[in-house]
């Protein structure tokens, strides 16, 4: 099964994706936890110069083709072997980040962005989307926390996208809505700004539970 998680900045997407990985072990299942844009060595060189704020100045076309890139390496290195494998594969952010953050966002013409999509993807599509909705005010609030803590460990100044202005992150939320209502059969979509971790979690994993077994698609 092939199950990515979505949502804004500070939408709990980390948390989540933990406590899914453990009910999927706990039944047995060889669990695969990924991330966009990153999980291999190429596409984490690639991360560190989307999410670093001191990158302002990247333009959007080069914004929109390294995700690709990033995904295309995470695809082929990744994802597939690991449905072939019949491994469960969870993957913070996919394809739908970028409908939303560079399609309804940047602005960018959905055409362009699904021809991309079709190029680098083929059809290797998620079983099961979670879109995890959170208000962009308490999301960045939250996200920027938690990378201030990150850079003080690591050194790593992921921020980027929290400098965005609010507008942006709100463009972002209302492209995820829009996906998710155009694809009642993949996504389930959940408030985190209102409910506890608990209720979120409980909400994913009997929505997984209940999930009919489909056919894996990584060609």
């Amino acid at each position: 099964m092939f199950v990515t998680f979505e949502g804004g900045e500070g939408s709990g997407k980390t948390s989540i994706i933990t406590e899914v990985k453990d009910y999927f072990e706990s039944i047995d299942k060889k669990v695969i936890v990924t991330r966009e844009p990153g999980g291999t060595g190429i596409a984490n060189q690639i991360r560190a110069i989307l999410l670093d704020s001191k990158n302002s100045n990247l333009c959007n076309l080069a914004e929109l083709l390294l995700y690709q890139s990033a995904r295309s390496q995470l695809l082929n290195e990744v994802i597939r072997p690991n449905l072939k494998a019949g491994n469960v594969v969870l993957c913070d952010r996919f394809i739908d980040s970028t409908i939303a953050y560079q399609g309804y966002a940047r602005g960018w013409d959905l055409d362009i962005i699904y021809y991309l999509q079709n190029l680098v993807c083929g059809n290797t599509i998620p079983d099961i989307t979670i879109l995890l909705d959170v208000e962009p005010k308490i999301g960045i609030k939250r996200s920027f926390l938690r990378l201030e803590e990150v850079q003080k460990v690591q050194n790593i100044d992921e921020k980027r996208f929290e400098k965005e202005a609010l507008t942006f992150h709100e463009k972002v939320r209302t492209g995820y809505l829009e996906i998710s209502r155009k694809n009642p059969d993949r996504f389930l979509c959940v408030d985190t700004t209102n409910l506890t971790q608990k209720q979120v979690s409980e909400t994913v994993i009997a929505t997984l539970k209940n999930n009919p077994k489909k056919e894996l698609r990584y060609g």
